[in-house]
């Protein structure tokens, strides 16, 4: 299918989780959702929590629906709601903008339950939230330019954060909070915890520190760059990151952003990350990759071949 933003045949299905397929653009990450799998994705009853009064607000926007090529209406996604989503009144299908999801979840778990709506079959009807600063859309910019504007944002932030050795939290890519703290591990390596859900956020190197192999990927980046798009965003790029496994034939899966090549691992997942780093790499390789590490740091390693 033809994606909304990009204007092109890049709409590819994606499987989040096992009993919903969705539709995500290779070279955007914007999302289409049929009707009902947005409310399937949120674990709410329909997809809009006040689609009736939403409604009334709604206008024509630029974009078309992949399904049926007609304009589509834009129009807040909750009451007093600041984020514009796009909706096909034909087929009541959903577009969503890059980086846009992050911001519906946070919505939609601030919901409370409400009277049925006469326009959607289920849902949970939301109370009224506004996101956060910068999120949402403006008149002015691309929305593919709004995207790449809030990524650096966030780096430059993060940066100066840093320096100024500020204590932070990031949002947690599974609890949709600010609730990642960083956190010292026994091999003195500085990660991020979710104080939530305990999900673990690895910035690049970290893993492959923590599970003392010399590299956070066996078999490097070119498997991400084949993997699904997950439905977490990376908490330091707020792009979607990518799915696979740990190891190729392994059911441990991780996320992985392929801007700064973070790694979300959830709760419990790195005790068997350990497990399986024993046999992604044989002796000679584990020891010439830390070896490798060591001069990166500015050591002299004599006598090795």
């Amino acid at each position: 299918m033809k994606c909304p933003l990009c204007k092109i045949d890049s709409l590819t299905p994606v499987r989040p989780l096992d009993f919903v397929e969705i539709d995500s653009c290779e070279m955007c990450n914007g999302l289409w959702f049929d009707k009902g799998e947005l409310a399937q994705l949120t674990r709410k009853d329909r997809d809009f929590p006040n689609l009736d009064e939403v409604l009334k607000q709604a206008h024509k926007g630029e974009k078309s629906c992949p399904r049926c090529n007609v304009p589509m209406d834009e129009f807040p996604y909750a009451p007093n709601s600041r984020l514009l989503v796009d909706y096909c009144t034909s087929c009541e299908g959903i577009w969503l903008d890059p980086m846009e999801f992050g911001t519906v979840k946070s919505i939609s778990g601030k919901t409370e339950t409400a009277a049925p709506q006469s326009s959607q079959v289920s849902s949970k009807p939301a109370a009224p939230a506004a996101p956060a600063a910068g999120s949402g859309k403006y008149a002015s910019a691309s929305e593919a330019e709004r995207a790449e504007r809030k990524k650096i944002l966030a780096q430059m932030v993060l940066e100066i954060r840093r320096k100024l050795g500020t204590d932070m939290a990031w949002e947690c890519p599974v609890c949709c909070t600010e609730t990642l703290h960083q956190f010292t591990t026994s091999e003195n390596i500085t990660v991020d915890l979710c104080d939530t859900c305990q999900g673990i956020f690895f910035e690049a190197g970290e893993l492959g520190d923590s599970l003392e192999i010399s590299t956070d990927i066996p078999g490097g980046l070119e498997r991400v760059q084949k993997a699904k798009v997950s439905m977490k965003q990376c908490p330091r790029c707020k792009t979607y990151m990518k799915e696979l496994p740990f190891l190729e034939g392994s059911d441990l899966m991780i996320d992985v952003c392929t801007d700064c090549q973070g790694i979300w691992t959830d709760r419990g997942e790195f005790n068997k990350l350990e497990s399986l780093s024993t046999i992604a790499e044989d002796a000679k390789s584990r020891f010439l990759g830390t070896c490798r590490k060591l001069e990166e740091k500015g050591y002299v390693i004599m006598g090795v071949i």
